[in-house]
């Protein structure tokens, strides 16, 4: 499973794309060339405040970025955009600002989203125009450049195409602190340094460097720019409240005689299944939690469901055990909402809790926190996801596939016998699915390549790049046949996954299940209220149709309810639907539930490649089948 992204990673910045001929052709993210940087790093602390340092990296590796536009044909925007992003950065250390504008420039013509034309690193363009055009270099006269910029180009735009966008800068604005990036440098990124020094991989010298990027030239503005954002928010937003398009599409199955059950699987995280309704709660008839196999299925205490740790070992424990124990969880619940609201532009009490936590943190207790809050976000995820899942469908009862994705900021290291087991489990995860009568199952995760290869090299494993790519490609290779031989093997359960939420093309990062093109699988993208695509949403021709992802309210642990962004939440969202056509019409096929779906579906008004869910429609349209 995809181990959640550190909130600080969304500052490691994005680009562009260059034409020439005869060059290597890349269709996917596996094939892309990767760097090492023959150096030594004792104190990664003390090097992202090295300006020398830094600067004599970066010039390494901006020459490897440019020799890869000029040696190879990328054909996906988001990762042509990330090289344009990266190259920004490095160009405004080196004091190249045209030349890092110009980037810019680059980079939102090849934008996918309507927003990223205006909004594809606005916060450079505005240091840069106050580096540029200031006489004064002061941070305080900087301060208020960078502020009237923005307000400025922002105020021009059209705020319902920048509105998601906005908020989420501003969030990313109040919890930035230097003890936070200082903190990770010392506790997360050091470690993977000392595991490959002489050896140490680009990504993680670009992460050091993006750190001195953020210290020096972000952390200094970040009022200003959260000032701007505030100012933009507060002028428009009273004026322009989102239309929900969704609340006219929606139906509700009321219990009826002549309905069938309908058995949904959440494959996730965990759920807290006794937090659901009564009636929505599957149990195991010959199963009881008393530490033994009762029943005789290979599963000890499979009351609602099966799980597995994280090494794929099987577990008795329903939901994650170390953070369903957390002495400090109800902290832990309040930062990842305050984290929630603060990048959904709500005020609240968790919101003020957060920004005072990350204004006093100190650096040496950021990674322990940081490992804390992934463990916790990854232990609300599965209860979330099975509250959309039944939600308005008296017919539909839960049952629980439980994955423990890996929480620290150095996962465990691949082997072959984990493999080995990964693929074992998920064979009898459809196994069990396909015991238990289940209908329809929900993934709102996925696992790549990157994934594979990023473990390899933070734990230092492989003699170079070569041989590390070789590893991930072996490795990422075997637990993919595996995950898809295991649906195939299930063509009467209909299996429905998250598209992901990394804002790129699902085919050419090729994850599983998103990428995977089966009879009885379907993908699914995030959108907002409106029906506009969110800005993480990752799209695709293997995106087969968009839900509601933005601030969708459900269960967590315990029985609180949290609004969750992601396709992690849209993705559900069609699997209540497809719930809801099996409950009246269970006669129908997985490959007839998607064709109604697809059917019914509207085109979005903003891209008509997108495909929005019409509940109502779908519901109407399977009486014909």
């Amino acid at each position: 499973m995809k181990p959640f992204i550190h909130l600080t990673l969304v500052f490691l910045l994005s680009s562009g794309i260059i034409n020439a001929q005869e060059k290597e052709i890349i269709t996917k993210a596996e094939d892309l060339p990767k760097h090492s940087y023959a150096i030594e790093i004792k104190d990664a602390q003390s090097f992202v405040e090295d300006d020398e340092a830094i600067l004599n990296i970066s010039k390494l590796v901006k020459n490897d970025l440019l020799e890869d536009l000029e040696n190879f044909d990328i054909r996906e925007n988001a990762t042509l955009r990330d090289y344009y992003g990266k190259l920004c950065m490095l160009n405004i250390i080196e004091s190249n600002y045209t030349e890092a504008l110009a980037y810019i420039e680059k980079g939102r013509l090849i934008a996918d989203k309507p927003s990223e034309e205006i909004m594809f690193e606005i916060e450079s363009e505005a240091l840069l125009n106050a580096l540029i055009n200031s006489s004064k270099k002061e941070v305080d006269h900087s301060n208020t450049t960078i502020k009237n910029f923005l307000i400025t180009k922002l105020s021009a735009a059209d705020f319902e195409v920048v509105q998601e966008h906005i908020e989420y800068l501003k969030g990313r604005s109040q919890y930035a602190s230097r003890n936070l990036f200082l903190g990770i440098a010392s506790g997360d990124v050091q470690p993977a340094l000392d595991n490959n020094q002489g050896k140490i991989p680009g990504n993680l010298i670009i992460q050091l460097i993006g750190f001195h990027y953020v210290l020096k030239y972000y952390i200094p503005y970040k009022d200003a720019l959260e000032a701007a954002y505030q100012t933009v928010l507060s002028a428009n937003i009273q004026d322009t409240a989102k239309v929900n398009i969704w609340k006219e599409r929606e139906v509700t199955i009321i219990e009826n005689a002549k309905y069938a059950p309908v058995l949904i699987g959440i494959w996730d995280s965990g759920v807290d299944t006794p937090v659901l309704p009564e009636k929505k709660q599957w149990k195991n008839p010959l199963e009881k939690f008393d530490g033994k196999d009762t029943d005789g299925n290979g599963f000890v205490d499979d009351v609602y469901g099966i799980a597995y740790d994280i090494d794929a070992f099987k577990d008795a424990n329903y939901l994650e055990p170390i953070a369903h124990t957390m002495e400090d969880k109800g902290l832990y619940q309040n930062l990842a909402k305050g984290y929630m609201d603060l990048t959904a532009n709500v005020e609240s009490e968790e919101a003020s809790t957060m920004r005072k936590y990350m204004s006093e943190i100190k650096p040496e207790d950021v990674a322990s926190y940081l490992d804390k809050v992934i463990l916790f976000i990854n232990y609300l995820h599965g209860t979330h996801v099975a509250g959309v899942a039944e939600a308005g469908n008296d017919m539909a009862k839960i049952l629980s596939a439980r994955m423990t994705p890996d929480y620290k900021a150095i996962p465990n290291p691949p082997t072959e016998e984990g493999i080995q087991r990964k693929t074992k489990a998920y064979a009898e995860i459809v196994d069990y699915f396909k015991k238990n009568n289940v209908r329809v199952v929900n993934m709102s995760w996925g696992y790549s390549y990157e994934n594979t290869l990023t473990a390899i090299e933070l734990n230092g494993i492989g003699k170079d790049d070569t041989e590390r790519k070789a590893l991930a490609k072996s490795y990422f290779t075997k637990v993919y046949n595996g995950f898809k031989k295991a649906l195939e093997s299930a063509p009467g359960i209909l299996f429905i996954c998250a598209a992901g939420n990394t804002n790129d093309d699902v085919d050419f990062s090729a994850d599983y299940p998103s990428s995977i093109n089966l009879p009885n699988l379907i993908t699914v993208g995030a959108v907002d209220t409106e029906g506009k695509k969110a800005r993480f949403t990752t799209e695709g021709k293997s995106v087969d149709v968009y839900a509601n992802g933005y601030e969708v309210e459900s269960y967590v642990p315990g029985g609180e309810k949290m609004a969750f962004s992601g396709t992690s939440a849209s993705s559900p969202k069609v699997a209540n639907l497809a719930g809801k056509i099996l409950a009246v019409y269970p006669q129908l096929t997985p490959q007839e539930v998607i064709d109604i779906i697809i059917k019914s579906s509207t085109k979005s008004e903003e891209d008509e490649k997108v495909l929005l869910i019409h509940p109502k429609k779908a519901l109407e349209l399977a009486s014909t089948f």
